[in-house]
């Protein structure tokens, strides 16, 4: 019975020997907590194994208490959880919980698209005619004689598949790229032009001629149109 209790008796008496100080929150969380929760807030697999918990029991990752629990439970302790009301100010207790709040919802948020250009396929083989933003090249629009909106990527509706068909086999104006691009490539591609698309539905360039590419040999290896 000892045995179990005295690492908790450990960190307890740790904790009360630390002096209180009037810190950022993030230093707060480093000097109070990442011990048990971990620099990354996703538990400590050592603490959990000595406190004979899973290591999900530490996750502060995943939290889905309000502020005012959070807030409580660092103050009044909770199962294993020692109490802090003696060490932090009420200050710094609502500092950690922001912090932790921010930090939860900093990871949960998705990572900003990266604009096609910015990927070596997308501008090896579609950037000539789609342009860097992906709203299309007027020079090339004008030179295919289709209104610059028939590149335009931003506005495309279409699901990923229909996406890596066109890619693949080409329509209208637009040559196959199925002898030059691995299917892997072609789906690192429309994951580049999905996130900047838009949610809206462009209708066709009014005017905007149809006629098929009769030599592919001289057409630039990006073609207009995959709207």
């Amino acid at each position: 019975m000892k045995k179990i209790y005295l690492p908790l008796l450990a960190v307890i008496l740790c904790a009360q020997a630390a002096p209180s100080f009037a810190g950022e929150p993030a230093e707060v969380y480093k000097a109070k907590c990442a011990t048990c929760h971990g620099k990354d807030q996703k538990g400590n697999p050592a603490m959990a194994k000595m406190f004979k918990v899973e290591p999900a029991a530490m996750d502060l990752t995943a939290l889905t208490k309000s502020d005012e629990d959070l807030a409580k439970v660092i103050t009044d302790g909770r199962g294993k959880m020692p109490a802090f009301k003696d060490k932090l100010s009420a200050e710094e207790i609502t500092g950690v919980v922001s912090y932790l709040k921010g930090s939860k919802t900093a990871e949960a948020a998705p990572a900003p698209a990266a604009a096609p250009a910015e990927n070596a396929l997308y501008k090896a083989n579609c950037i000539t005619c789609h342009g860097k933003d992906g709203k299309g090249n007027p020079a090339m629009a004008k030179m295919f004689k289709v209104e610059p909106a028939a590149m335009d990527l931003t506005a495309t509706t279409k699901s990923d598949e229909d996406l890596a068909r066109i890619i693949s086999e080409g329509q209208g104006k637009m040559p196959a790229f199925k002898a030059k691009l691995k299917p892997g490539q072609v789906t690192e591609i429309v994951g580049f032009i999905k996130p900047a698309a838009k949610e809206v539905t462009s209708a066709p360039a009014a005017g905007e001629k149809k006629e098929p590419v009769t030599d592919q040999k001289t057409a630039p290896e990006a073609a207009p149109a995959v709207k």
